[in-house]
């Protein structure tokens, strides 16, 4: 075997030199796949963190779509139950107006009978 020097000339290489370089190249070579396996794991790991953390947020996201749907629910019967009430308190003034007419109409009878029993 031969290697080419920086002056152009051809040296010739010892087969222990061949084999030095092999195994350099081979221990290179066996750095490089262990770094990109450890990158590749991390990348698999930030990966696998991230599909975890998406899991998460849609479990929440469902968690608050579940409570809004209740707390409308929640808010829909209060109104149906002010309105009734209020409904109901329309009502009951209706009546308290009706019965102080009444009541007005009944005094100003009995004060016209005091007039007509003062006269007799």
């Amino acid at each position: 075997m031969y290697n080419v020097l920086e002056s152009g000339e051809l040296e010739m290489q010892e087969p222990r030199g061949l084999v030095g370089q092999s195994m350099e190249l081979w221990r290179q070579l066996q750095e490089e796949q262990a770094s990109y396996r450890h990158k590749l794991q991390a990348y698999q790991e930030g990966q696998q963190r991230q599909a975890q953390l998406m899991q998460r947020l849609q479990a929440k996201i469902l968690q608050y779509k579940k409570r809004c749907k209740e707390l409308e629910q929640q808010l829909l019967e209060r109104s149906r139950e002010l309105e009734q009430q209020w409904l109901r308190g329309t009502e009951h003034s209706q009546y308290l107006e009706r019965a102080l007419i009444w009541l007005e109409e009944e005094q100003q009878r009995s004060a016209s009978l005091v007039q007509v029993n003062v006269m007799l």
